[in-house]
């Protein structure tokens, strides 16, 4: 399922009295629930990861994929948002800050790649599995191309159905986004990521970066100076030094949490 924020989790359980399961990510939801819930929650929290991860390992294992030698430095999450006006879309005054913000990471992440000889994967949003649709592909580089003087660049397209996204950040040594879920899942896989939190927060609705603790892991400086210096140290280290610079990481995902284990036990009972 998507992230879900603060805000989401005070408006649903102010009209809402469910009592059931509640699994999420990790503990962010966990005392985000507790605390912003106007009625004490009558339902089991518990912060088990990502089904969707689990499955995808499961799927890649019986595919003989796991033994997957890093291919790219550096992959960066395409996070356009093209389908203003659809459901759960942006306003197009989001939209513009949004772009400008995801059009800096780009162009931050290009020239990072080009002066210290990194491989990058640029992620696209499209999923091929709806169909190889030209024109939606074409809207997701225009997203980027829009008042950004930059042309130099591929997106690369998967079948998620197959999880080749998925199976395409196991080959990736660093994880780049800004609020995608992909950036949680992408830690769950036990990927070092990135987190540039430069969206302006105009109003208590917006995406926000909540889930991930200050440190290593989260850069707010827009400058290139700093973002480049954070890339070459995450660089530098191996997952388990990454791992000690983050002051609770399963705040942002309950990593060897037994998931499809879990809920297959649950399931039977």
């Amino acid at each position: 399922n998507a992230v879900r924020d603060k805000t989401y989790y005070k408006k649903i359980f102010s009209i809402s009295n469910y009592s059931g399961n509640y699994f999420c990510f990790g503990e962010y939801e966990v005392n985000s629930i507790k605390k912003n819930s106007i009625h004490k929650p009558n339902l089991r929290l518990k912060a088990i990861g990502s089904l969707k991860i689990e499955l995808a390992r499961e799927y890649l294992i019986k595919q003989n994929k796991t033994n997957l030698k890093e291919t790219y430095d550096i992959c960066l999450i395409s996070e356009s948002g093209s389908e203003i006006g659809t459901s759960g879309s942006l306003s197009l005054s989001n939209w513009k800050d949004h772009q400008r913000v995801e059009s800096k990471i780009l162009r931050y992440t290009l020239h990072f790649c080009k002066k210290h000889n990194k491989k990058l994967l640029f992620l696209g949003r499209h999923d091929l599995k709806k169909g190889d649709d030209e024109l939606i592909k074409e809207a997701e580089y225009l997203f980027y191309k829009y008042k950004n003087n930059i042309n130099d660049f591929n997106l690369s397209f998967f079948d998620k159905s197959k999880y080749e996204n998925i199976n395409a950040v196991l080959k990736s040594n660093i994880v780049i986004g800004q609020t995608s879920t992909l950036l949680r899942e992408s830690f769950g896989l036990k990927k070092k990521i990135l987190v540039c939190d430069w969206a302006i927060k105009k109003n208590k609705n917006d995406f926000n970066t909540d889930a991930f603790p200050m440190g290593i892991i989260k850069l707010r400086s827009q400058r290139y100076q700093n973002f480049e210096k954070r890339l070459l140290k995450i660089l530098k280290i191996n997952h388990k030094n990454y791992l000690s610079k983050i002051s609770n990481p399963n705040l942002i995902y309950n990593l060897d949490f037994k998931t499809l284990n879990f809920l297959r036990n649950e399931m039977l009972k």
